[in-house]
């Protein structure tokens, strides 16, 4: 509940609110008896930390969970699986806040292939952010995954186009489209592609002409009926913002349809509830209302 707290404290700029919740779930971490639960703590609040401007803090919270990855820190001692995530969460956060050289040297010490996936993942997000967006392609090239190097090419390629070079990131996003094909499993595919439509969607809205058919159309070759209905709504939402109201209305009727085609109660209403509360922070409180009310109304027929 506290990391719950902290993270929300730092998104809404509460800086000293953030801090002090974040050194109160620092002080509770310190009594878990699970080695990699402080570790995961630590490393979270480190994060937020280093977010909100206290640098001491989470120069702290990190030496803390390096103490306690190396057994320093008294306790039941880590097994070699535990001891992997854990380094793999030490290393994510070297990269979140700004280090992520550092995080590439901890990798040989992450050894499960998940986990190795997340810290690239950490590491390419944090240098594109920063604007080595050719680095960060070298580090996503070194995810072995279709699945998650995809996803990482399409993030990429938005912040390209926030540099200015539109046309090499639609290039970008044609590669990791293509990569989609060789994912086996159709929900990875589904993810991966919609994954892929965000980044579609952050390109378009900083082109003048603002054109989503691409878009669309990529969104509809999407699987899973969630997954599709998902991009679709974010479509219609970012069509909004760019004023295309009449487009805007044509996608929420075809994201209505995908709602509908979604077999399960519990995920038309997690879905929804997910689009409301996405619309709510772009500022659109009639929308989000809309897709709450929506999402409201199901669960209410669901009798279990």
């Amino acid at each position: 509940a506290l990391i719950s707290v902290a993270e929300i404290q730092q998104e809404m700029d509460d800086k000293e609110g953030a801090r002090k919740t974040a050194r109160e779930a620092i002080e509770i971490a310190g009594g878990l008896e699970s080695r990699l639960q402080q570790v995961t703590i630590l490393t979270q609040m480190a994060v937020i930390l280093a977010r909100v401007g206290d640098a001491t803090g989470s120069n702290a919270a990190i030496g803390s969970a390096e103490q306690v990855i190396r057994g320093q820190a008294g306790g039941k001692a880590m097994g070699k699986i535990e001891r992997g995530a854990a380094q793999r969460h030490l290393a994510s956060a070297y990269a979140q806040i700004g280090s992520p050289d550092q995080a590439l040297q901890l990798l040989e010490n992450v050894s499960g292939d998940y986990d190795r996936v997340a810290v690239l993942m950490s590491v390419a997000r944090a240098q594109s952010e920063s604007g080595q967006t050719d680095a960060a392609l070298d580090t996503a090239g070194r995810i072995e995954t279709d699945r998650y190097q995809s996803v990482m090419i399409g993030k990429i390629a938005a912040q390209i186009a926030r540099q200015g070079e539109p046309d090499k990131a639609i290039a970008l996003i044609r590669y990791a489209l293509s990569k989609t094909e060789n994912i086996d499993l159709p929900y990875a595919k589904s993810y991966a592609t919609g994954q892929i439509v965000l980044s579609l969607i952050d390109i378009n809205e900083q082109l003048d002409d603002g054109a989503f058919e691409r878009t669309i159309e990529t969104a509809e070759r999407i699987e899973n009926d969630r997954l599709r209905a998902y991009a679709l709504w974010s479509i219609a939402r970012a069509q909004s913002r760019k004023g295309l109201e009449a487009a805007s209305r044509d996608t929420a009727a075809l994201a209505r349809r995908a709602t509908d085609a979604i077999g399960s109660s519990l995920s038309r209403v997690w879905m929804l509830s997910d689009i409301a509360a996405e619309t709510m922070r772009s500022g659109n409180p009639k929308q989000a209302r809309r897709s709450f009310d929506h999402a409201l109304s199901i669960a209410k027929t669901i009798e279990l």
